[in-house]
């Protein structure tokens, strides 16, 4: 009776120590998914929980961050409206924003004098012979000499005067009488005191002096005009 109580005395000792060991392995090694390398299922999971889908697609209309785009500037006009043209005609706008200046009136290029030339004269006054308008002295001005001499088909005619008007006064009477026919404007050196310019129209010429006499200007005028048959 002893001995077997001693045998199943020693059989249950033994039962616990061999469950004691297993309770201890057991919380001495790891579980599986316990340890810090997650298990294939748990990566994937995270993999798709921390990937971003696409990312969905913005309303047509707006740009970044949902702000509505831009107006662009190259937008194709409405129908029916077109730009601003420039319509015919002297004087009238060109394009927009630019305007024609009207045209200078058409020079006279007529000759001054013509066949047959008039017979040589000269003295105090205007003489006959003396082409007028184009050359006439200025107004409220005396003139002191003036004369004319036909050489075959050009004419030599020459003006003295004296005048209440300023050297630019002078000058500016003749400036507009000659461009009106035609001449061009020229300075040219003159003697000490005084000024001269010189008007050209192919061979015509005629050379304006004026100097300043205090309360006058004396001027005179030397042209060569070449004639043609009227």
């Amino acid at each position: 009776m002893l001995k077997c109580c001693g045998g199943a005395g020693a059989l249950a000792g033994a039962l616990l120590l061999l469950g004691t060991g297993c309770q201890a392995s057991t919380e001495a090694g790891p579980t599986p998914g316990a340890s810090g390398t997650p298990s294939v299922g748990q990566a994937a999971g995270q993999d798709e929980e921390s990937t971003p889908g696409p990312a969905a697609p913005l309303p047509s209309g707006t740009g970044r961050a949902g702000l509505p785009d831009p107006p662009t500037t190259d937008s194709p006009s409405p129908r029916g409206t077109a730009p601003p043209e420039a319509t015919g005609g002297e004087g009238t706008v060109l394009t927009s924003g630019t305007a024609r200046l009207p045209r200078a009136p058409r020079a006279d290029r007529r000759p001054l004098v013509s066949l047959p030339l008039p017979a040589a004269a000269s003295g105090g006054g205007v003489v006959a012979g003396y082409p007028r308008p184009a050359l006439s002295p200025v107004a409220r001005s005396d003139a002191l000499a003036t004369s004319v001499s036909p050489a075959r088909r050009s004419l030599q005619v020459g003006l003295s005067a004296r005048s209440g008007r300023t050297p630019e006064g002078v000058l500016r009477h003749y400036r507009r009488r000659l461009a009106e026919r035609g001449f061009r404007e020229a300075p040219i050196v003159a003697v000490a005191g005084s000024e001269a310019t010189v008007f050209r129209r192919g061979r015509d010429t005629v050379t304006i002096t004026t100097r300043d006499a205090g309360s006058t200007t004396h001027y005179s005028l030397l042209a060569t005009l070449w004639a043609r048959r009227s």
